[in-house]
């Protein structure tokens, strides 16, 4: 099942409840199904140290996705994901984000 499969099932439940921002619950969920399928694709060299491949690819992902929603303003950036600039220059350095 892909990524935006679980994504638009999970809203559409959601929206039949009630409309309110998704629950740590529910984020875990969410989070540990697309895990789960990570896990089930995993080869080598992604095999073995799957805690740190997996730590990297969404600290990645989140950095992109934060300077992608502020319109690559890195101060904004910085403060939608909670941490100083020169902290999201130093990840944006570290993946080869420009």
């Amino acid at each position: 099942m892909a990524v935006q499969t679980l994504v638009k099932d999970h809203k559409e439940k959601k929206e039949d409840k009630q409309k309110k921002d998704f629950s740590v619950d529910e984020y875990y969920e969410l989070f540990s199904k697309l895990i789960e399928q990570v896990f089930e694709t995993l080869r080598p060299p992604f095999h073995t140290h799957i805690y740190q491949h997996l730590l990297t690819i969404f600290e990645k992902a989140v950095v992109t996705l934060a300077l992608k929603k502020t319109n690559n303003n890195q101060v904004r950036a910085a403060k939608l994901l909670g941490i100083s600039r020169n902290t999201l220059r130093d990840r944006m350095k570290k993946y080869n984000i420009c």
